[in-house]
């Protein structure tokens, strides 16, 4: 007799694979240079780090933070050993790029050595597409 499947578990299952077939598709349209066409708010920091790129595509709406390298101190400061190892490149600073479908997030963290974590509320996302913000600077305070 098999298991019960956990519903939390298959929603989680479900939602990895959304992002790993988000990325493959993030990834295809920048190969073949058709990225710029799909994107319809980019985030950046102040100094215009890019912070996040959200992109329109018949499934909904994608999010993609490119990979970013934080400066020695800042990472030391705003992470823990456990979280860098499993989510860097090098195991240290190099953070690996996260792509997912907005509908699976309820907020998207980013940040930069110019900005401290932050934390773009869901809702902000859907009305900066919806106000068709192509660009938008991420501060401390807003």
């Amino acid at each position: 007799m098999s298991e019960p499947i956990n519903p939390l578990t298959s929603l989680m299952k479900a939602s990895r694979r959304r992002s790993e077939l988000a990325a493959k598709f993030y990834e295809m349209l920048q190969r073949r240079g058709q990225l710029r066409s799909h994107v319809v708010v980019t985030y950046r920091c102040q100094h215009r780090c890019l912070l996040a790129q959200v992109l329109s595509t018949p499934q909904g709406l994608i999010v993609h933070v490119p990979r970013y390298k934080l400066s020695p101190d800042l990472n030391e400061t705003n992470s823990v050993e456990s979280a860098r190892k499993k989510r860097t490149e090098d195991g240290n600073r190099r953070w690996k790029a996260q792509t997912f479908m907005l509908a699976d997030a309820l907020n998207v963290g980013v940040q930069c050595d110019h900005l401290l974590p932050r934390a773009i509320e869901k809702s902000r996302i859907e009305q900066d597409v919806n106000a068709r913000h192509a660009e938008v600077v991420v501060t401390a305070t807003n």
